[in-house]
């Protein structure tokens, strides 16, 4: 088949989205696999000829291209997609529509479902964040040949508020880049080059409100307050928003002394921030499906996250869980692992073997895995066949 893989106009400063596809199509040169590959990118207010490469063996064409918010027309998604006779579409990150030939589609959470109170996701700001959203999913998953997502706790969401059938989702649990496995900075250096002091945790973060930057500085207070030697926060990540909420709020609990926010960082820098730190602190109130976490236990780094739907199944007993609406509880939850070197050292080396398996090359033999399934299927019309 030939197979198109749609990926999205992201930034390094979108996080997640960034991480997760950049290295999926780096692992794309490194699996063999008997489709033919085309890549189609958007690059935003650029418009480039189409290059080709050559990638173990697989052609692999790049088109780059302008799409707008104009009728189709020649540079249309919709008219790159009938004119390369794409057989099978891989639509590989979340934000994406409908397409003219049998997709895969993606999901990582839902949750402008499951937490609508959340501003990020509702229609108290943004417009139409909720409706957008909800418009998107509904029209997407729907018609979609297959549904990728990372959980059990995910696909339950996808059949359950959209009435996908269960045989149509596919769980393929997200991937670590490699990077983060061997940290080769010192420490020493990383340190010096960010002003990190003494003991710290980490939260790498955008900041959203349903990050819960607010709770996890008050969990900070308490644990200062009931222990001798203070720890530190650092936090990283672009500003969405909240950052002056989140910075009063640290001036408010009187923690500037301890609070480190570095903002956006390269991604390069954050393997060796993982190692040094003494945990991942990880509170988002959104789930099931969670990066950092992920990119921790492969960098030696202990997890303490909350306990969101699909925590469990993703984490395992690699991580110690909390409830993200109780400081208390949290702060308990880094206390366990910053003040008891023995249970530190136990969910590193759980953490370490948690993360095996989950390569991105290893996730994308999965989605050829499920190509291949569709093949004797979409062999059954040509590409140019109409209805009658």
């Amino acid at each position: 088949m030939r197979v198109g893989i749609k990926a999205g106009n992201t930034c390094a400063t979108s996080s997640g989205a960034f991480a997760l596809q950049r290295a999926m199509l780096a692992a794309l040169s490194a699996v063999s696999s008997p489709h033919e590959i085309v890549l189609l990118q958007d690059i935003e207010g650029q418009k480039r000829p189409a290059s080709l490469f050559h990638r173990a063996g697989r052609r692999v064409e790049r088109l780059a291209r302008r799409l707008t918010n104009a009728q189709p027309g020649p540079d249309s998604e919709e008219q790159a997609i009938l004119q390369l006779e794409i057989d099978v579409l891989w639509q590989m990150l979340p934000s994406a529509r409908p397409a003219p030939v049998p997709y895969l589609a993606t999901v990582w959470d839902l949750a402008h479902r499951c937490l609508p109170l959340f501003p990020e996701v509702s229609t108290i700001a943004r417009g139409r964040a909720w409706q957008s959203r909800e418009d998107m999913y509904r029209g997407l998953l729907l018609r979609a040949c297959r549904v990728l997502t990372g959980t059990n706790a995910g696909k339950n969401e996808i059949v359950s508020f959209y009435g996908v059938s269960p045989d149509n989702v596919r769980v393929v649990p997200f991937p670590v880049d490699a990077r983060f496995r061997k940290p080769t900075d010192p420490g020493e250096s990383i340190r010096a080059k960010y002003g990190i002091p003494g003991r710290f945790v980490f939260y790498p973060a955008q900041f959203w409100p349903h990050k819960n930057h607010v709770n996890l500085l008050l969990a900070l207070r308490r644990y200062n307050n009931d222990h001798p030697s203070p720890l530190h926060l650092v936090l990283t990540g672009s500003d969405r928003g909240n950052l002056d909420h989140v910075m009063s709020t640290i001036h408010r609990l009187e923690l500037s002394a301890f609070v480190h926010v570095l903002g956006y960082l390269p991604y390069e820098d954050l393997p060796a921030i993982y190692a040094q730190s003494e945990a991942l602190v990880f509170p988002t109130f959104f789930g099931p499906d969670n990066l950092p976490p992920l990119e921790a236990f492969a960098a030696g780094c202990p997890v303490v996250a909350s306990q969101v739907q699909g925590a469990e199944e993703q984490l395992g007993d690699a991580a110690i869980l909390f409830n993200p609406a109780n400081p208390a509880e949290m702060a308990q939850a880094m206390a366990r692992v910053v003040d008891d070197p023995i249970k530190r050292s136990e969910l590193i080396d759980r953490g370490l073997r948690r993360v095996v398996g989950l390569t991105p090359e290893n996730y994308v033999r999965k989605v050829f895995e499920i190509l291949d399934e569709i093949e004797p299927m979409r062999r059954c019309w040509g590409k140019s066949y109409i209805p009658k």
